[in-house]
Formats: structure tokens, C-alpha cells, sequence
């Protein structure tokens, strides 16, 4: 009997045996097929994941690069592309080093991996339109750091916003000093004894009116730029014709261009049937056209005594959709390297010969805000000695609608 047993379980499994694994089996498959279920599903997760990282990343304004402990790329975006002109179309295991002209970010990325801690550096890069880049190399989480990332901002434009707020710094303190000292010295020669002597006394009061009404324009013009700025400037928008707005400002100049022996002219394209009308405000339009008109005349009177006659003249255009005005002169015209900063309050490209000319050098400010408010635009093209011209353009706007929507 015994070697009976003995024969069986030699030879193979007993009854208990064979039960046992025929229950055991098909729960071994069921689990494995649940297992299998649940690797699928993480590696959907995991892929979703990823794609969603690479989307965040890819849609940031800021450049990142994850780089391994030997410096090799495991990831970049298409910022870090454009801030460091990366071209080459894959760069995934590649040595940092011969991806980047920068010596600050090498060197930022090498202390970082060999101290284990965050290092900061800033460095411009190698355009001709020159970018301010602020770098930050941070490693990455685990112990020991499986490597490091870089993360860059491009400051150029809050650098530009922090240099014009302290130049508008200087420049206020500058401009509202400038007549407030000279009514103090007025003031101080008339009590030391001038009052008495005439005509002095008189010239000195004029003196003293003179200055006081340009810092009054100085203040008057600020407030306004302010209000404008932060959108508390009420407007009361209706149509206005363009070619009357700009014949009426000609009018209004007339005077002083004669005295500047400056020829002032106007035309326009505007068919009888065909008014070119904008939706402004009035006195806004009024302001553009004059500040313009002023500042055509203050910068081309020399020429009426010199070489040639000296002209400004306006242009007024119009489209199915926009309208245009074009203030003209023949005057000294900007140097293309101030174009960009002739809009910016107290931007002037002679300061001396400006303040001898008269104006607070925050008309053409205050022009370029107020186009922008009635979503227009203003462009300026000028050479030196030939001249400038700055164009205003308007939305178009049909009475028949009722509205400032183009025609259909």
C-alpha cells in the first residue's frame, strides 16, 4: 500500500494535488490579465502625463532645459530654442556645451552640478536686437540629483519699461524744475531792489508769467497723459468729418506759420457724396491734429529763411474701411535710431534746442494715446534733413449704420 502511494506521488501529483492547482490556475490568469489591465493603464496615464507636461512646456514664454548629471539634454522648449537660436532639429543626448554659444550658462550649469545647490546668472544674447536673459539652474528632486534644470526669462522688455521710468523720473523733475527755478531768480532780483526800476521790473514780471504758464502746460499735459493712461479719460465718441478737423487745425496755425514763414496747406480726397468720417471724440481729434501741426512747425520754420521754403502740410485718405491723415514738413527730420523712442514722454531728440523751441515734449505722447483710445494707429517715417511725416490712421465710420463698423 505504502508503495503504492510512493508510486504515485513519484510518478505525479495526487487528487489533492491536481484540485488544488486546477482551482489555483484559472486564478493565476485572471490575475495576470488584471495586471496587465493595470500596467496599460499607467502607461496611458504616464503618456498623457507626458504629453501634458510637453504641452505646459512648449506653451511657456520662459525657456527650460533639463539636462542629466553628465550635462546631456533630456529637454527643451521652443523658448529656450528661440532665446539661445538653437536650430538643429534634435538635440535630445546631446552635450550642452555644443549646443550653446553662452559662456554664463555653461558656467552657471557646471557649478550647479558640482555644488548640488541653485545658481542664478544673467548674460545678453548674440542678435543685433540684443535680449536681456536672467538664467536660473536649479537641480532637480532625488538624492543624489539625477541632473538639472534650466529655466530662462527674457527681462529685455522690463529692463526697457525700468530705464524709461527713470528717465520720466529725471525728466519730470527736470522739466518742472527748469521754470520754477527761473520764476524763484526773478522773483529774487525784483525783492533785491528791481521792483522799483523800470522797465526791468516789467520784463521780469513778463518773465515770471511766461514760465508760470509753461509749467502750468507741463502739469496740464502730465494730468492728462495720466488720465489717459488709466482709462479715466471720459471721451464722448461721435463722427467726425476728417477733412473738416484737419482744414479747421490748418486755420487755427495759420497765424503762426505765417510768422514762421512756413507755407501750411491741406488737402484731401473726399467726393461730395463721400464725407470721410471717424468715430472720435472731437476734441481728442482736435488735440492729435494740433499737437502735430505744432510740432511740424516748430521743427521747420529755420528752413523758410534758408535754403528752401519751408512747407507742412496735411494729407487726408481714406479706404473702405480706414481713414488716414498724413502731417508733412520738409523740416530736419529724426535719425532712424530715435524712431522708436520719439512717442515716450519727454523724449526729446535735442533737448536743449526743444525747450528753446517751446511745447513740453509730451505732445506726441499724448498724440500716440489717444489714437490707441479710438483704435487707431500712428506711424512715423523721417530722414534727417528731408523731412518727417506722421500718419494717423482711423477707423472708418459710415453714417448710414449709425456705427463705426466698416461698410459691407
Amino acid at each position: 500500500m505504502a508503495k503504492a502511494e510512493e508510486s504515485k506521488s513519484a510518478n505525479g501529483p495526487t487528487s489533492t494535488t491536481q484540485a488544488v492547482l486546477a482551482i489555483a490556475a484559472p486564478q493565476s490568469a485572471e490575475e495576470l490579465i488584471d495586471s496587465e489591465r493595470r500596467i496599460q493603464q499607467l502607461s496611458r496615464q504616464l503618456a498623457e502625463n507626458q504629453q501634458r507636461f510637453e504641452a505646459v512646456l512648449s506653451g511657456m514664454v520662459e525657456g527650460v532645459i533639463a539636462v542629466d548629471e553628465q550635462c546631456k539634454v533630456l529637454f527643451l522648449n521652443q523658448a529656450a530654442r528661440t532665446i539661445l537660436t538653437i536650430d538643429l532639429p534634435d538635440v535630445i543626448g546631446k552635450p550642452l556645451i555644443g549646443l550653446v554659444r553662452y559662456e554664463a550658462v555653461l558656467k552657471a550649469t557646471r557649478e550647479a552640478l558640482a555644488t548640488n545647490r541653485t545658481i542664478q546668472a544673467t548674460f545678453q544674447t548674440h542678435e543685433r536686437n540684443r535680449r536681456d536673459v536672467q538664467l536660473r539652474v536649479a537641480p532637480m528632486a532625488g538624492q543624489p540629483s539625477p541632473g538639472m534644470t534650466l529655466v530662462f526669462h527674457d527681462v529685455t522688455q522690463l529692463h526697457r519699461l525700468e530705464t524709461i521710468r527713470r528717465d520720466f523720473v529725471a525728466n519730470v523733475s527736470h522739466e518742472l524744475k527748469t521754470p520754477l527755478s527761473s520764476i524763484k531768480a526773478y522773483a529774487e532780483t525784483l525783492l533785491m531792489g528791481a521792483i522799483d526800476k523800470s522797465p526791468d521790473n516789467r520784463n521780469f514780471v513778463r518773465q515770471i508769467e511766461q514760465q508760470a504758464e509753461t509749467l502750468s502746460h507741463q502739469i496740464h499735459d502730465l494730468l492728462q497723459l495720466a488720465r489717459i493712461e488709466s482709462g479715466r479719460q471720459a471721451f464722448k465718441a461721435q463722427s467726425v468729418d476728417l477733412l473738416q478737423a484737419a482744414t479747421q487745425s490748418v486755420m487755427r496755425h495759420s497765424e503762426e506759420a505765417r510768422r514762421k514763414a512756413v507755407q501750411l496747406s491741406v488737402n484731401g480726397q473726399s467726393p461730395a457724396d463721400q464725407r470721410c468720417m471717424v468715430w472720435i471724440d472731437q476734441e481728442a481729434l482736435r488735440t492729435i491734429l494740433d499737437n502735430l501741426v505744432s510740432n511740424a512747425l516748430r521743427y521747420s520754420h529755420h528752413h523758410g529763411t534758408g535754403r528752401r521754403q519751408a512747407t507742412v502740410h496735411l494729407q487726408v485718405t481714406f479706404s473702405d474701411s480706414q481713414a488716414m491723415v498724413q502731417v508733412i514738413d520738409n523740416g530736419i527730420g529724426i535719425a532712424p535710431e530715435h524712431h522708436g523712442r520719439i512717442f515716450e514722454r519727454f523724449f526729446r531728440v535735442d533737448p536743449a534746442r526743444s525747450r528753446e523751441m517751446g511745447g513740453t515734449g509730451l505732445g506726441l505722447s499724448i498724440v500716440k494715446h489717444l489714437v490707441r483710445s479710438f483704435d487707431g494707429r500712428i506711424e512715423l517715417q523721417s530722414k534727417p534733413g528731408l523731412g518727417s511725416t506722421f500718419t494717423v490712421v482711423l477707423p472708418r465710420f459710415y453714417e448710414q449704420f449709425d456705427s463705426p463698423l466698416a461698410k459691407t
